[in-house]
């Protein structure tokens, strides 16, 4: 508000403040290594990604020099079949995949942030059965999922975005069936597996990105008639047999043969056996 005739003189005067800054590296770290690419925000700076993977166009690391002074948000987007886990080191805060840097971090803070993402896996269970009838088999399982299931015949079931880990698949007896196999195959290679045929239980160490196919294979119980006709009929002369299945005599004295509920002297029943091979002499 100037009056006539003042003379006014005014002196704007700057200091230059001291520069701070505070150092921030984002780490990537994929559990396996993996060409996928995974993308960041960081406030006040462009979207990047970074890569854990040895021949990856993209680095697995990236740093940014910030003002201090002021509060940053880092955050990773969440991506289908990969958990993450975040750790940081320097004093920034964490909630999920996000981090926080205060506004209150001195200058000259350097923090590390490591992002660790593991993939996920896929298991299949698979049904086969040699079989006449139609069966339906019981699975029990701490998969991720339902947990029981049934399968029939060709049926499979699948569980996918399972966490790295040891798991059980176990099918139960079924009557008129004889378990024969469990085959567990990872395609990427790094799974182990551990198979009881007695108690039906598979055991899978799953590593990170497995792609396992397990198969359950039955055989359906049947019967083996042996029977022997003599020319002529004799009740007197007795034929010794032997076989895997055991050794028996029989007498052929003109009489029907048998079958597994009805006995004879001319024929015998193994009854109740899974397929397989059983020579006879």
């Amino acid at each position: 508000g100037l009056v006539a005739g003042t003379n006014v003189s005014c002196r704007f005067v700057n200091v230059q403040q001291a520069a701070g800054s505070i150092t921030l590296t984002v780490v990537k770290d994929a559990l396996p290594n993996d060409p996928q690419d995974f993308a960041f925000t960081l406030t006040g700076q462009a979207g990047f990604s970074l890569d854990d993977d040895a021949n990856a166009t993209l680095p697995n690391s990236q740093t940014f020099v910030l003002p201090a002074g002021s509060t940053y948000t880092l955050s990773e987007t969440p991506l289908a079949g990969w958990s993450t886990a975040l750790q940081c080191a320097g004093g920034a805060g964490v909630s999920g995949a996000t981090a926080t840097l205060s506004n209150t971090l001195p200058a000259g803070s350097v923090v590390t942030c490591t992002y660790t993402n593991t993939k996920l896996a896929t298991v299949v269970i698979t049904k086969q059965s040699n079989e006449v009838s139609a069966g339906t088999f019981d699975f029990t399982t701490n998969l991720p999922g339902a947990g029981a299931f049934q399968l029939t015949n060709g049926a499979q079931e699948a569980r996918t975005l399972v966490p790295p880990g040891s798991y059980v698949v176990t099918e139960s007896a079924e009557p008129g069936y004889v378990l024969q196999n469990i085959e567990c195959v990872d395609s990427v290679g790094t799974s182990t597996f551990a198979t009881d045929l007695t108690t039906g239980a598979a055991t899978l160490t799953l590593s990170p990105g497995a792609n396992v196919l397990c198969t359950y294979t039955n055989g359906e119980l049947g019967h083996l008639i042996i029977v022997k006709d003599a020319t002529p009929n004799d009740a007197g002369q007795s034929f010794a047999f032997e076989s895997g299945l055991g050794l028996l005599s029989l007498t052929d004295d003109g009489s029907a043969p048998g079958n597994c509920s009805t006995p004879s002297i001319n024929s015998f029943c193994y009854d109740d056996i899974a397929p397989g091979e059983y020579p006879v002499r």
